[in-house]
């Protein structure tokens, strides 16, 4: 670990354009994927960098596999980069034993990202990067260094927060989807859930997104479920728990 100190207090990245005294909407917690080309750049070469090079002179971009700044409202930043062990929780969809290889099938999502011996404490702000082959995913949120009514402390499970945007670039073909493909697949009727398979969500997804007839998908799902529905709710009890 490496402690440095910034310079100001980071609150979170303008979404809209004002001149003058306008009013502006900041986002103070959030997760960009670098796949998502022109924001996750602009977020990056921000705060993120900005810590960086003050804790690693010689940093190199090509160097980051993990990286974690805990920031307090003291302007004391504790850094970890490529130093901390990462454990995964997933929901599986398969019966799998301890050793195992695991495909993209076998699992539904990552339910939480861990770091080994790290807390994130509820009134500090944080910055996470997590790597997933060449995509990098960037998570963050400076709530609990903002103030008065704009204060937000974290009274959420951060490793959850952590899994969902894990999970957004390990299934990115689903979760990468624009507003009218959402919109698309809302209007079918078949808003996609947990328990619905990755190769069933992509094959349905694909088949609503270019109009194709999905009568047969459709059986499929419905013969599944009635077939299977006393253990799909036992894993649906399961999660909750």
């Amino acid at each position: 670990m490496k402690i440095v100190y910034l310079d100001a207090i980071p609150v979170g990245y303008c979404m809209t354009s004002a001149q003058g005294e306008g009013v502006v909407q900041i986002q103070f917690r959030g997760v960009s994927l670098s796949s998502d080309g022109k924001d996750f750049i602009r977020k990056i070469e921000g705060f993120l960098d900005k810590i960086l090079q003050l804790a690693h002179e010689n940093f190199h971009a090509s160097d980051l596999r993990s990286f974690v700044a805990i920031i307090h409202k003291d302007l004391k930043v504790e850094t970890y980069l490529n130093e901390l062990e990462i454990f995964g929780e997933a929901l599986v969809a398969n019966a799998v034993s301890e050793g195992d290889p695991v495909r993209k099938s076998d699992i539904y999502h990552f339910d939480r990202i861990i770091f080994k011996d790290l807390e994130f404490p509820k009134d500090c702000g944080y910055i996470v990067i997590l790597s997933n082959g060449w995509d990098r995913i960037f998570l963050y949120d400076f709530g609990p260094l903002n103030s008065g009514e704009n204060l937000h402390l974290i009274d959420y499970d951060v490793g959850r927060f952590l899994g969902a945007g894990f999970s957004a670039s390990i299934y990115n073909d689903i979760f990468d989807l624009d507003n009218s493909e959402w919109q698309k697949i809302i209007s079918s009727g078949w808003f996609p859930f947990s328990y619905l398979g990755y190769e069933q969500q992509k094959d349905l997804f694909n088949h609503i997104k270019f109009d194709w007839k999905t009568d047969e998908i459709e059986a499929k799902i419905d013969d599944q479920f009635c077939n299977d529905c006393d253990a799909w709710l036992v894993k649906i009890s399961n999660n909750e728990k």
